[in-house]
């Protein structure tokens, strides 16, 4: 078999897509929940956020699972983490940036009742904190690894 070294093994694909499918369960199942609970009269969000926070939530335990099991990146992973992450940092702030400017006085106003950017903003932050997480946890496995 001729393995790349930037391709993930069929154990881990396996591990992966089996993750992948518990997950997606477990959206699913969420978001009928939510469904039920909305229906019976209990709301705890707006619904365009509950919906994206229960999203965000099981896509983060997807994002620690792989990492955990070790099937989100290939064996051997690269050195230069911080030199690869650069460019979608730089482009994650500007579209923040972006966000927040443009809809500055549609919804960042106190007597505006359009939440849109601060729900963009929001999960854009729970986005770059799942990946500093899933770098941590990376730079964690290298660790332990190397000095094994």
């Amino acid at each position: 078999m001729d393995k790349q070294p930037n391709r993930l093994d069929e154990m881990q694909k396996e591990k992966r897509n089996a993750i992948g499918n518990q997950m997606f369960l477990v959206t699913f199942c969420a978001i009928l929940f939510q469904a039920w609970l909305d229906r019976v009269g209990i709301t705890w969000l707006p619904y365009p956020a509950n919906i994206i926070i229960l999203v965000t939530v099981c896509m983060g335990a997807y994002l620690v699972r792989t990492i955990c099991t070790n099937a989100f990146w290939p064996e051997k992973p690269r050195r230069n983490g911080i030199r690869d992450m650069a460019p979608s940092i730089s482009l994650g702030l500007f579209a923040v940036t972006l966000v927040c400017v443009l809809s500055a006085r549609a919804a960042f106003t106190s007597g505006s009742s359009n939440h849109a950017a601060w729900l963009v903003f929001a999960v854009s932050g729970l986005s770059w904190l799942a990946v500093l997480i899933a770098f941590l946890i990376r730079n964690a496995k290298d660790k332990n690894e190397s000095e094994d």
